[in-house]
């Protein structure tokens, strides 16, 4: 078992990330860097979080987690970003260009991060709505002061 999976197996202890750590150990996605970059930057303004990435080099996943190891977003593929909203956000989110992730539970919302029918701006606006929804609801969902299990080993 690589460090990655180990990483992952350690995080999908806690029930809140079960769903995408299954779907991550089945499926090792990969994640183009354009996404990866934009990831980052829809995400810059949250608040303390880490984002993880198994093997940057072979353009591995990333994911961003709290400060208390609940997986809140994700990167896969050539252009998807997943959240993971609140039930009550999912009529809305599918409205906004939001997609059930076949492979995932229904609170796991996969958006385009790349559009044609919206300016990257407008796209990128949105985005950051959406990350930050899912950051609010994985840093409500139970103490975030937990010791992190992500972290000297990762570089991260």
């Amino acid at each position: 078992m690589d460090i990655a999976d180990s990483t992952i197996n350690r995080l999908i202890q806690h029930p809140y990330n079960e769903a995408i750590c299954r779907y991550i150990l089945a499926n090792k996605p990969s994640a183009h860097s354009d996404l990866t970059e934009e990831l980052d930057k829809i995400s810059a303004t949250l608040p303390a979080h880490k984002n993880y990435c198994p093997n940057p080099a072979s353009y591995a996943y990333v994911i961003l987690v709290t400060n208390s190891d609940k997986i809140f977003a994700a990167a896969c593929g050539m252009s998807t970003l997943l959240f993971n909203l609140p039930a009550e956000e999912f009529a809305q989110a599918c409205t906004d260009g939001g997609e059930s992730f076949a492979d995932l539970p229904d609170e796991w919302v996969g958006f385009r991060a790349f559009r044609v029918d919206r300016s990257l701006t407008a796209n990128r606006k949105s985005l950051r709505h959406w990350c930050q929804i899912a950051f609010v609801k994985a840093s409500q969902d139970g103490n975030d002061d937990e010791k992190s299990v992500i972290g000297k080993e990762n570089g991260v």
